[in-house]
């Protein structure tokens, strides 16, 4: 039908140039296709791994972070008798204006 709207007469050497045309496109169309097959096959699950990917990296900084904060826990928890024996020393000697009271009143 479309050829004769061309004013192509079958078996004539215009019938059989479009013929091999359109018979080359469709070998190519083919292997276009196949090699797309080809490449979602062998490149489909690197999405999959990427994504995998991305959510350990996420996961590792949100372990990451409670790691921090459990460690600055621990450092503040080691300063607190450091700061309390301290405090009993100045307890024990007065200070003021880093002298002590006693030596102030020695002169």
């Amino acid at each position: 039908m479309f050829l004769k709207l061309f004013r192509v007469i079958p078996w004539s050497p215009e019938y059989e140039l479009v013929n091999v045309v359109f018979t080359i496109i469709g070998v190519a169309l083919m292997i276009i296709t196949g090699f797309q097959e080809w490449l979602r096959s062998r490149f489909g699950n690197l999405e999959d791994t990427i994504e995998r990917l991305t959510n350990t990296i996420q996961n590792l900084d949100k372990r990451f972070t409670i790691l921090e904060t459990k460690l600055e826990s621990v450092q503040l928890i080691e300063r607190v008798p450091r700061l309390e024996e301290k405090l009993e020393k100045r307890k024990e000697k007065p200070w003021v204006n880093g002298f002590l009271i006693e030596n102030l009143f020695r002169h």
